[in-house]
Order: C-alpha cells, then structure tokens, then sequence
C-alpha cells in the first residue's frame, strides 16, 4: 500500500524504503527564502565595500584600519553600520574627490595647454 507523496520498493524480499517526492513549498517559504537570499547579497555587498573603503582611507592610522577591519569582519552587520554612522561624512567627501579627480586633472591639462598656448602665440 503507497502512501501519497512516497514511493515504496521492495528489492528482493527487502524491507521496503520509503522515499519523499513531495515537496511542500508554499509561496511564504519562497518569499522568505528570497528575502534572505537578499540579505546575505546586501551583506556581503557592504563588507566588501566598506573594507575596500577602509583600506583605502588616508587619514586612518594602521591600527585604526585594523580596528575597523576587526569589527567589520568579525560583526558584519554592527559593523558596517557603525562604520557608516561614524565615517559617514568622510566616505562622501572621498567620492565626491574620486569622481572630480579625472575631470579636474583634465581641466588643468587644459588650463595649461591654454597658458603655454598663449604665451607663445
């Protein structure tokens, strides 16, 4: 006698085994299951990003990089939050001079072309 969702086989005067073929996956699950999926990505994103930005950082000293390392790498989340509750204001003044530093090197290769062009003309 087969029960629903089992398949039962017996093998030469074997005891049957029993195998589950069902899967009882209701759509809450597969919500919950993404929504977790999304938080580890968001996760690693921000470690990843904020030890590069660590790393990066001119005005920390070694030991303050590795302070943060350590809290980063060994309580992600806190981590993280704390980092960008703390340095928060720095992090978007160094993009801010990252993205500007091509576009002002290019205008004072401009600024000096323009200068020489117009001493010598």
């Amino acid at each position: 006698m087969a029960r629903q969702g089992c398949i039962r086989e017996g093998v030469h005067g074997r005891t049957p085994a029993e195998v589950n073929v069902t899967m009882n996956y209701p759509l809450w699950n597969l919500f919950l299951t993404m929504l977790w999926l999304f938080f580890w990505i968001v996760l690693i994103f921000l470690v990843i990003r904020a030890i590069m930005s660590i790393l990066r950082s001119d005005d920390l000293s070694g030991w303050g990089k590795a302070g943060w390392l350590t809290l980063v790498i060994l309580v992600p989340y806190i981590g993280v939050f704390a980092y960008l509750i703390v340095r928060g204001a720095h992090l978007a003044g160094e993009q801010v001079e990252r993205a500007n530093a091509p576009q002002d090197a290019a205008f004072r290769n401009y600024e000096s072309w323009e200068s020489g062009e117009k001493q010598g003309g």
